[in-house]
């Protein structure tokens, strides 16, 4: 089942990982492909035609959302996405992250073109300013 609510807050430029344990997982999933990405704008009403401002796979992930290849890391029951400095500076135009409110979500496919993929985890990801970034501490 799909976990919902997957909710959490980071900062400008914060480098962090995103882990997301499966719970419910019937089979050892680390040989599985995945995907994340976010989108930003209304989370409750995201269109479906409006393209992720972040996304991230595995590094066998070969459909057409593929996207930051490698930056992400499957384990037995749990996938971590990574996300840098770089994935931040910019707004959902320039493909960067800024400060707001972003959907986002995770999928999982034992195959790699995402043919037999589900969604396993959605949230609301919320970027705060940084004091300690706009002082320029950190670039």
């Amino acid at each position: 089942m799909a976990l919902l609510s997957q909710d959490f807050t980071k900062f400008q430029k914060d480098t962090f990982s995103i882990k997301f344990t499966i719970t419910d997982a019937i089979v050892n999933i680390s040989s599985y492909e995945a995907w994340w990405g976010c989108y930003s704008g209304d989370v409750g009403n995201y269109p479906s035609t409006n393209t992720p401002v972040i996304k991230k796979a595995t590094t066998g992930w070969t459909s057409g959302a593929a996207g930051g290849a490698g930056e992400i890391t499957m384990g037995s029951n749990y996938v971590i996405v990574n996300l840098t400095q770089a994935d931040f500076n910019g707004n959902s135009i320039t493909g960067k992250l800024s400060e707001g409110e972003y959907y986002h979500e995770l999928v999982l496919g034992s195959s790699d073109d995402g043919s037999d993929s589900v969604v396993v985890a959605t949230g609301t990801m919320y970027i705060n300013p940084s004091l300690f970034t706009n002082n320029d501490y950190r670039w």
